[in-house]
């Protein structure tokens, strides 16, 4: 968020954010950039090059290294965005070995759906899929999906099987999470309704 807020308000906020869950890091970055960029993609190209720039960072702290692999977009940034520009991007930013997969939300009947890095494969992400993930991968399915949530018609849905990972292998399914919404109340609010701080971090 770009407001102004003293220290009092931002904890009363952060407060009601936080709620009963634990484990949980946030960290609120200016959107100035929003504004400042051409077009929608070089918004998202900053986020994934601000975000390997803290990656890389932390890798050389010899700090727990993990990449974000979620981005839930709260107020349509993207909309004139097909799934397929967003795949391109993932691709050229992180190259073929990084993510071989992007979660998408259909947006015309809200169906859970991934789409291959490498191809223009587009299948339903559902309980087979999920098992070939997890017979693919194993614990690792996490660091090969790039959660890509676009709300805007269907504020409320949840990721599926975050849960169902999260009792076998004992990790969320979400490593980091970019969250981009309008202010720290639309974020807080919106955010715990759709239930993701609990599933993502618990």
């Amino acid at each position: 968020s770009s407001e102004a807020l003293g220290a009092d308000l931002f904890e009363e906020r952060f407060a009601r954010f936080q709620g009963q869950n634990s484990h949980v890091l946030v960290e609120y970055v200016p959107s100035d950039f929003v504004a400042a960029a051409d077009d929608e993609l070089a918004v998202l190209e900053h986020i994934f090059a601000r975000e390997e720039r803290v990656r890389l960072q932390r890798a050389e702290q010899s700090a727990e290294v993990g990449c974000s692999n979620v981005l839930v977009d709260l107020c349509g940034i993207f909309k004139r965005s097909s799934i397929h520009d967003v795949r391109d991007l993932v691709l050229r930013q992180f190259g073929p070995d990084r993510f071989h997969y992007v979660y998408h939300i259909d947006q015309v009947d809200g169906s859970d759906r991934v789409l291959c890095v490498n191809s223009n494969s587009d299948v339903q992400f559902d309980e087979e899929f999920y098992k070939f993930l997890c017979k693919t991968y194993g614990e690792a399915l996490r660091e090969r999906i790039f959660f890509f949530v676009d709300n805007r018609n269907v504020i409320g849905k949840d990721v599926p099987f975050q849960l169902v990972y999260q009792r076998r292998f004992g990790q969320p399914l979400f490593m980091q999470s970019v969250v981009l919404a309008h202010d720290v109340d639309d974020f807080s609010k919106i955010w715990q309704a759709m239930g993701r701080s609990r599933t993502m971090n618990e």
